[in-house]
């Protein structure tokens, strides 16, 4: 009865981590298989032996994953006060664009097109559906891919950039976005909730409400990188 109780929790779990921290889902799927294999084999010790091994394994890979930047939702009021703080005459991009809502309500508000970079497999195809569902379908573009690599929109592309990521992940960004977008006039304004950009100086918007803080910045008042840096 205990063996199959942990099965059917294991079961539940998986979905729920592919939706909540996609690579913490990759990272335990090698042992979780490897449990359930050797579970019905050799029995519930041998299950757990392969699955404890599997874990050792993998080194510090579980425990990277879990400290991945997991999939929150912002506030919708949070989302709309940010975008009120620009014009839209092209498009909008999120970094980390979760299950699509952001992108739609970027188009709700004005931006002709939206795009959004989102890793987890189940929350792009969740995107893709609700962009569909919004009848935007052609009008919003969600990439499968990291947001360190992804190709990254024409300045004249994009009026908005929006992020609601990890403090690591923001400081990762923040070089790659500056050589994307440092010191063009009328380029787009980058938009962060909670996290400051290494590098960037003092936002020109600051609006704080408790602990959170929504932040935007202008890349023209940002310094591009050496050449030898950007490369």
């Amino acid at each position: 009865m205990r063996s199959s109780r942990s099965r059917v929790f294991i079961a539940l779990m998986l979905p729920a981590l592919a939706l909540l921290n996609h690579a913490l889902l990759v990272a335990l799927f090698p042992p979780v298989v490897a449990f359930f294999l050797l579970s019905s084999l050799g029995g519930t010790l041998v299950g757990v032996a392969a699955c404890l091994a599997c874990t050792w394994a993998s080194g510090g890979g579980i425990l990277d994953a879990a400290r991945a930047t997991p999939w929150v939702p912002t506030p919708e009021s949070d989302v709309r006060e940010l975008l009120s703080f620009v014009t839209p005459k092209s498009g909008f991009l999120e970094l980390g664009s979760g299950d699509g809502r952001n992108l739609c309500l970027a188009i709700q508000m004005g931006f002709p097109t939206a795009m959004g970079v989102e890793a987890a497999p189940l929350l792009v195809g969740i995107s893709r559906l609700r962009a569909w569902w919004s009848q935007n379908g052609q009008r919003i573009t969600v990439t499968m891919a990291d947001a360190l690599t992804a190709p990254l929109p024409e300045a004249t592309e994009v009026d908005a950039i929006y992020m609601y990521l990890s403090h690591e992940l923001v400081a990762a960004l923040a070089p790659r976005l500056a050589c994307a977008y440092g010191g063009l006039h009328g380029g787009p304004s980058v938009l962060s909730r909670d996290f400051e950009l290494p590098g960037w100086g003092e936002p020109r918007v600051r609006r704080q409400r408790g602990r959170t803080a929504l932040l935007l910045y202008d890349t023209a008042g940002v310094e591009r990188p050496p050449d030898s840096t950007c490369q």
